[in-house]
């Protein structure tokens, strides 16, 4: 069994290998599509070590898309449900620091580890946190998107520093 302890130092090199991963794997795939069709029609679970979900931004609608997300943090952290707290727990977001192509901003949900069944649809999330605000924060959300959602499920298959 892999122990949770780690150097510091090997973390940031972890996540950015997952990052470039990311952006490599959703490049190749071509992802398209809306954010809104994508949360409407599924759950978003996961059931790997770790999960990363990778979001494609316009790059004017930045402030826009972070304003939601710190919105679900608030819901996670707030929630009366002890999976969703376990959740916002897990969750970290990092931002590209420089412009893909076309000029969009790339984001990336780190959930290290998620939690088992749990559902990370934001709009469900919304929804339970905020539900007065839920369909506007939805569309501010959806709006934010130059591309699809894609999450990926990762399993460890060699730690260089061990």
């Amino acid at each position: 069994m892999r122990s949770r302890e780690e150097n510091p130092v090997r973390r940031p090199v972890r996540l950015g290998a997952i990052v470039v991963l990311a952006v490599v794997f959703g490049s190749l795939l071509g992802v398209h599509g809306s954010a809104r069709a994508q949360q409407q029609n599924r759950a978003t679970t996961f059931s790997g070590e770790v999960g990363l979900i990778q979001n494609t931004i316009k790059a004017n609608a930045t402030a826009d898309f972070e304003m939601v997300m710190q919105k679900v943090k608030e819901a996670l952290r707030d929630s009366q449900n002890p999976v969703r707290q376990r959740q916002g727990r897990s969750w970290r977001t990092f931002k590209s620091s420089a412009p893909g192509p076309q000029g969009v901003i790339f984001y990336f949900h780190v959930l290290d580890p998620p939690v088992p069944d749990g559902d990370y649809t934001i709009s469900t999330i919304l929804s339970e946190g905020f539900p007065a605000e839920a369909q506007q924060l939805y569309d501010t959300f959806s709006n934010a998107f130059s591309g699809g959602v894609v999450p990926i499920n990762l399993e460890l298959v060699n730690d260089f520093g061990r």
